[in-house]
């Protein structure tokens, strides 16, 4: 898909993307009030350069909190996540 993008067919590109995301059925979560707030204090607990032994980038704050939000654990590879409360997929 990136591959597209670069190339010029932007067009194509949406495409690609809306099929990939309907093939494998993945929906978009809405960030609402609750979950962006979720993010933010996983932000100040476990992110990169608040002083913790996180390192949880913006993104990986997200994907927390959504994980926290539907009581869900987390496919993850590194120690990032593991410093975290929210439990490896690997574990059940």
């Amino acid at each position: 898909m990136a591959g597209r993008i670069k190339s010029g067919d932007r067009h194509e590109a949406i495409a690609d993307l809306d099929g990939f995301l309907s093939d494998f059925r993945i929906g978009i979560a809405p960030v609402d009030d609750n979950l962006a707030r979720t993010a933010m204090r996983a932000r100040v607990d476990y992110g990169k350069g608040f002083g913790t032994r996180g390192g949880l980038n913006f993104g990986d704050c997200f994907a927390y909190a959504l994980a926290k939000q539907h009581s869900a654990s987390l496919l993850y590879v590194g120690d990032d996540f593991a410093l975290t409360d929210v439990q490896s997929a690997l574990a059940r």
